[in-house]
């Protein structure tokens, strides 16, 4: 919100302000209800501000525990490059093959709550773009008097479609 800044003379002010000195100066001021809103969405960041901290927060952990777990797939490859040294195994593209697969595999068994909540909410934001395009449509439809029903299906794609954003985002979609 853009505050508008109002500027007074001693004598709009309650109770009015003597100019003792004959100078006269003006005074800017703010409408309560101006800084009340202001106020409610200074609140309003804070809070959203908390929220994205605690979900880096979550992310940065899992973070270390994917790395932790990348260890886990170097030594196997260092131990199995120690065991197959000087018979040419380890330069083959199938043990690079194995190689992936191992990572793949231990990888895969990593728990990543913050990061699977995170990308469920992006694929949700996109269905729910998909959902306003659907009711953009509709609205379409109606204005230009279009009695197909081609308005309503729009709006029950719509619906569906955030229906299905809402299961994204509890994790019920996989």
């Amino acid at each position: 919100m853009t505050v508008k800044i109002y500027t007074a003379i001693p004598s709009d002010l309650s109770p009015p302000v003597p100019d003792s000195m004959g100078y006269g100066f003006c005074v800017d001021v703010v409408l309560a209800t101006d800084y009340a809103v202001l106020k409610s969405e200074r609140d309003a960041l804070v809070a959203e501000s908390a929220k994205l901290t605690q979900r880096w927060r979550l992310l940065t952990i899992e973070n270390i525990k994917i790395c932790e777990q990348s260890e886990n797939v170097y030594a196997a490859g260092y131990k199995h490059g120690l065991q197959h040294a000087g018979d040419g195994a380890a330069q083959s593209e199938c043990v690079e093959d194995e190689f992936c697969g191992l990572a793949l595999a231990i990888l895969s068994k990593a728990e990543i709550p913050a990061t699977d909540a995170a990308i469920a909410n992006i694929q949700a934001q996109g269905v729910e773009k998909f959902a306003a395009n659907e009711r953009e449509w509709a609205t379409h439809w109606e204005k230009h008097g279009v009695t197909d029903g081609s308005a309503s299906r729009c709006l029950m794609v719509a619906q569906d479609a955030e229906k299905f954003a809402e299961e994204l985002r509890k994790g019920e979609v996989k």
